[in-house]
This record gives structure tokens, sequence and C-alpha cells, in this order.
């Protein structure tokens, strides 16, 4: 990311934010499922996609950002576009399948 000028950087940030956008609108409108789903867990794997074109992250690292989430009330606005109010912790389940590999 450091090699790219600031323009690229700026690009490179703003289509993260809509790819993870566009995931996070899917996984509201799939809140109906189970969070284990195979559905809910492909829309996860997208998720952790966006987030690998800055690194890589490992399990453990997933399950703190998915702590963060519910954790840190500034999540909580960001997330409220997204779904109703069930839609954080339904995303917090979702991702707690996924890094533990419980997908059905």
């Amino acid at each position: 990311m450091s090699q790219l000028s600031a323009e690229e950087q700026e690009k490179a940030y703003q289509l993260f934010s809509v790819n993870m956008e566009q995931v996070f609108h899917a996984l509201a409108k799939h809140q109906d499922l189970s969070p284990a789903s195979g559905e809910v867990q492909s829309l996860v794997r997208g998720w952790k996609s966006c987030l690998e074109q800055f690194m890589v992250f490992d399990a453990e690292i997933l399950r703190c950002i998915a702590e963060t989430y519910t954790m840190d009330r500034r999540y909580a606005g960001y997330f409220n576009q997204f779904g109703d109010e069930d839609f954080l912790r339904f995303l917090y389940q979702a991702i707690m399948v996924f890094v533990e590999g419980g997908e059905k």
C-alpha cells in the first residue's frame, strides 16, 4: 500500500469501502438464515477477502475484529445502516462460525 501514490491509495480505500458495504448489505439480506448457512458463510468469505487486500488475517485476528465490532460502540452506528438492531449480533455469530470452521 505504501508503494502507491496518494491518489492510488485513496482509490484503493474507496474501492475497499464499497466492497465492504456490499458484503454487509448482502449479509443483512440473509439475516433470516442461520449464521452457519452456506450462503452466509460465502458472504463472510467475501468479507475476509476484502480485508485480505491489505494483509493476511488468521482466525484469531478475525475473531478480534468481530469482537471489536460488537464491543466498540462506534461500530454500532455504522452497522445500523445495513440491517435491523440484530444485524451486528448476526454478523458476529456468522464470523465466529467462519473462524471455527462450522459452515453447515
